[in-house]
């Protein structure tokens, strides 16, 4: 099995995508968390919290997605 020499830029060229989406989808949940005490109490923030779960959930795909990519181009070697 071949090893591919990787390079900090070429690491980060293929991967501060994927960082990216998980420190947004991190941010995300840190907002739905914070508004969890409330929603039993509230209707909106019931829903406020449901929808940035939801987001969260949609962007950590899609991180998953980036770093899948990455891998894929890392071990190419492109």
């Amino acid at each position: 099995m071949k090893c591919n020499t990787i390079t900090v830029s070429t690491w980060h060229a293929a991967t501060d995508l994927s960082n990216e989406l998980f420190r947004e989808a991190d941010r995300l949940n840190d907002i739905a968390y914070d508004l969890l005490p409330n929603v039993a109490n509230s209707p909106e923030d019931a829903l406020a919290f449901q929808t940035a779960r939801a987001a969260a959930d949609a962007k950590t795909l899609e991180g998953k997605r980036s770093w899948d990519k990455a891998r894929a181009e890392l071990r190419s070697g492109n």
